[in-house]
């Protein structure tokens, strides 16, 4: 079967200036520097309009052997390029991607730099003439999309048009890239989430140039941008620590609270923090407003009366993700974030307002499911949510615990520290249950075995899987051997092992399971009799399976509506079917995780059949890179059989 269509995963991580307290690069190490100050050998430039280039980082670059193996890229777009491109590449190392993924990082330069200077290993490649463009005229522009400085020659980019060229760019050098990520960190992210709320990049999830799908991750913005005028109520804005509970139920025009307010006026919408002026031509020449409403109409043929309704309903297909810090709760009058009139509308501290807006869009978007995370670690990268939404490997199993990979109900973002605490309160309660003592013989007998085994046990009751199967990703094989695939939101069967076939099974209480693609949609029952199954946002009845034991190892998946899920001759459906299309077969994408499961499965064989006078079992197990598996059970008293699944 042809493998399936390449599409990018490129990550553009625009890293801001003023930071939140998680940042943790001097301003000596923000500074950019030309040359840089290190990684020189990765440096290289991207054309833009005119002769003009933006500095960038890259490693493989383009024109390497490795290059042709690239199937994910990750860009990291300003701030301290040089010390988050390390950061990067580390978190690529630790999640084994290396070989797969192509880290770049660009700089939105403050100052004077010609290509020769930046990259003279590479300027033949272009014009060692080029010049960069500076964004130094106003230290926040380029967070909206604003120009650069005018220069000889060129009249300057929008920060908004030197991402786009960046993403054609990647794309057109990497041609066998998978798939494609822009996000922003910090006053980065404020760019990035403007920008895709402007651009036609990201629209029903792909890019404009190839089509690819498109991901956008925004961390840690200092300020949102509505998409109504309606505001958060002061309710909602407290100044105290809310945390990572807050909750904001109430909106409304904020115009009686603003009245007599000279430093709001009546300008709390206008864009940059709203959609207010994005009409044609909206704004003097060369403001901001200006080039973002031009922005925006260029590629779009609309009146000014229908700019607010056509961004919204664009905004509502693309694949946007949230990520707040659960400690960024700072007073934004402290300097943590703007404190203007306009911006403590929007709330009193950075995750207050990511909160808000969460609560915001879905009260502005009602058939919009926005997802969002909260991260404890110190640096996003290395956050759970962040590494599964761009890294999700086998390798590591830890993003994918359940809570933290699965549940996205809004208006609360997930907290992954809340959620393992939970999780160290359930096996602990699990452990006292186990050590109340053996109830039989054969208990008694084993009662000294591991606690490996004894969760075992205890999962084979209720679940009719392995426990070790729980909150760790695997892969569900058909009888053909193929996996069930999330093709970014459509299921297919595929002989892959990959990101895409990798599914976690957590547990939905009453002896239901929910089972969760990489993309963090759990597989719906919702479809008719011998249709495709959909996949949903949403936690509930219709997410919910029972996995029961269909005969040498194998398990039928089973919804609760008794349909089960099937492999119709490479096509994924559900029906009411009990034969050997409907029959899955679980393995940990982890091997270390497998090979304990099949050692607790063969003691348990062993120990049942030498219970009985009659009969031996000897159970042996190998597995090839296909996961094939062949199971040999010799009873001595009547027969050998042999079977693969």
């Amino acid at each position: 079967m042809p493998r399936r269509v390449l599409h990018l995963w490129a990550l553009a991580l625009a890293l801001g200036a003023h930071g939140p307290q998680q940042v943790r690069a001097s301003e000596a190490e923000r500074a950019f520097q030309c040359p840089p100050q290190s990684r020189g050998d990765d440096a290289m430039g991207v054309p833009l309009a005119g002769d003009a280039f933006l500095p960038v980082f890259a490693t493989p670059a383009p024109e390497t052997d490795e290059a042709s193996t690239i199937k994910q890229a990750i860009i990291v777009v300003h701030g301290a390029a040089e010390v988050y491109f390390e950061d990067v590449v580390k978190a690529v190392q630790r999640q084994k991607e290396n070989q797969s993924t192509v880290v770049i990082a660009i700089a939105l330069p403050d100052k004077a730099c010609s290509l020769k200077d930046w990259a003279p290993q590479r300027h033949s490649a272009l014009n060692g003439g080029y010049r960069a463009p500076i964004w130094n005229i106003s230290g926040d522009q380029w967070q909206f999309g604003g120009l650069s400085e005018h220069q000889p020659d060129h009249d300057g980019v929008s920060s908004f048009a030197a991402l786009d060229s960046l993403l054609a760019w990647t794309q057109k050098e990497y041609p066998s890239l998978e798939r494609l990520t822009v996000a922003g960190f910090s006053s980065g992210a404020a760019l990035a989430l403007r920008w895709a709320a402007l651009s036609q990049e990201g629209t029903d999830g792909r890019t404009a140039l190839r089509g690819l799908p498109l991901r956008i991750v925004v961390v840690s913005p200092p300020t949102l941008l509505y998409l109504s005028p309606e505001r958060p109520a002061a309710s909602c804005r407290g100044t105290g620590e809310t945390g990572p509970e807050h909750l904001c139920s109430e909106f409304g025009t904020p115009s009686g609270e603003l009245k007599g307010q000279a430093a709001c006026g009546w300008e709390w919408d206008d864009y940059g923090l709203g959609l207010g002026g994005l009409q044609k031509a909206g704004g003097a020449t060369g403001s901001v407003r200006r080039v973002a409403s031009d922005y925006l109409h260029e590629a779009l043929d609309i009146s000014d009366t229908e700019v607010a309704a056509v961004i919204r309903s664009r905004f509502e297909t693309k694949d946007i993700r949230f990520l707040f810090g659960a400690k960024e709760t700072e007073p934004c009058d402290r300097g943590s974030c703007p404190d203007s009139c306009a911006a403590m509308l929007e709330g009193s501290n950075r995750l207050q307002r990511g909160l808000n807006f969460m609560s915001h869009l879905k009260a502005v978007l009602p058939s919009y499911e926005p997802k969002c995370g909260i991260y404890q670690d110190a640096t996003p990268f290395l956050s759970h949510n962040f590494t599964n939404w761009v890294l999700p490997l086998c390798e590591d199993a830890t993003p994918f615990l359940a809570h933290n990979f699965t549940k996205w109900l809004l208006p609360l973002c997930e907290d992954p520290k809340a959620h393992e605490d939970d999780k160290h309160d359930s096996d602990a309660n699990a452990s006292k249950t186990n050590s109340e003592g053996p109830t039989s013989a054969t208990d008694d007998k084993h009662g000294s075995d591991s606690a490996e085994d004894d969760k075992h046990d205890v999962a084979a009751e209720g679940l009719g899987i392995d426990k070790k199967f729980l909150d760790t990703p695997v892969f569900l094989l058909a009888a053909d051997g193929k996996q069930l695939s999330d093709n970014f939101g459509k299921l297919e069967m595929h002989p892959n092992l990959e990101a895409w076939e990798k599914w976690l099974i957590s547990e939905a209480g009453g002896g239901e399971v929910y089972l969760t693609s990489y993309r963090g949609e759990h597989l719906s029952n919702s479809a008719g009799d011998g249709e495709v199954p959909k996949e949903s946002s949403w936690v509930g009845a219709e997410t919910k399976w029972t996995l029961s034991e269909a005969g040498q190892g194998q398990v039928f998946i089973t919804s609760e509506r008794e349909m089960q899920l099937a492999d119709d001759g490479g096509k994924v459906v559900i029906r009411r079917e009990n034969g050997a299309s409907a029959k899955w077969t679980i393995r940990a994408c982890d091997e270390s995780v497998q090979a304990a499961i099949e050692k607790a499965t063969t003691r348990t064989t062993t120990s049942t059949a030498s219970s009985t006078p009659t009969a031996t079992a000897t159970h042996t197990a190998t597995h090839t890179s296909t996961h094939t598996s062949t199971h040999t059970s010799t009873h001595t008293s009547t027969h050998t059989s042999t079977h693969t699944s």
